[in-house]
C-alpha cells in the first residue's frame, strides 16, 4: 500500500487469482474480498520475470483495469499494481497503460500461471473465431443473392 512492492512476502500479503474467460479476479485469501478484476480482453500482454529472487508475473492492461491506476495493492503471494507511461526513444506518440504486479512463490508457480492465462486466451480466442465464421456463414446462408453473380456466367 506504499505504492511499492515489498522485499519480503508475507502472509499479510497471500492472495487468491480466479481466471475465467472473461475476467482475471483477485482476491484475499482470508476474506475474500476483491482487489482487482481484469477483463481478459484488456490483457494486452503477459510476461515472467525473475528479479532476484522474486518470481513475477506481469499483465500489461488497457488503462483501467477496475481501480485507479496510481494505486499499488498485495495479491497473489505478493502484490499488483502500478502504471506508467510508455515511450520508445522519447518520441512519438505515449502510450499508457497499466502494469499488474503478480509475485509468485516460486518459478513453477509463475510458469503455471502463465500457462494459464495462455490457455485461457487461447480459448477465448477460439470462441472468437468460430462465432465469427458462424456469424459470416449465417449471413451468406442467409443472403444468396449475394453470390449469384459468381455463378450467373456458368
Amino acid at each position: 500500500r506504499l505504492h511499492q512492492l515489498p522485499a519480503q512476502l508475507t502472509q499479510e500479503h497471500d492472495a487468491l487469482i480466479s481466471l475465467s474467460a472473461y475476467n482475471v479476479k483477485v482476491v484475499w485469501r482470508d476474506g475474500e474480498d476483491i482487489i482487482l478484476r481484469v477483463p481478459i480482453h484488456d490483457i494486452a500482454a503477459v510476461s515472467y520475470i525473475r528479479d532476484d529472487c522474486l518470481h513475477l508475473v506481469l499483465l500489461k492492461t488497457a488503462q483501467d483495469p477496475g481501480i485507479s491506476p496510481s494505486q499499488s495493492l498485495s495479491a497473489e503471494s505478493g502484490k499488483v499494481l502500478t502504471s506508467g507511461s510508455l515511450s520508445e526513444c522519447g518520441t512519438g506518440p505515449v502510450e499508457s497503460c497499466c502494469l499488474v504486479i503478480l509475485a509468485t512463490e516460486n518459478k513453477a508457480a509463475a510458469e503455471e500461471l502463465c500457462s494459464l492465462l495462455g490457455q485461457v486466451f487461447q480459448i477465448v480466442y477460439t470462441e472468437s473465431t468460430i462465432d465469427f465464421l458462424d456469424r459470416a456463414i449465417f449471413d451468406g446462408a442467409s443472403t444468396p443473392t449475394r453470390h449469384l453473380s459468381l455463378h450467373s456466367g456458368m
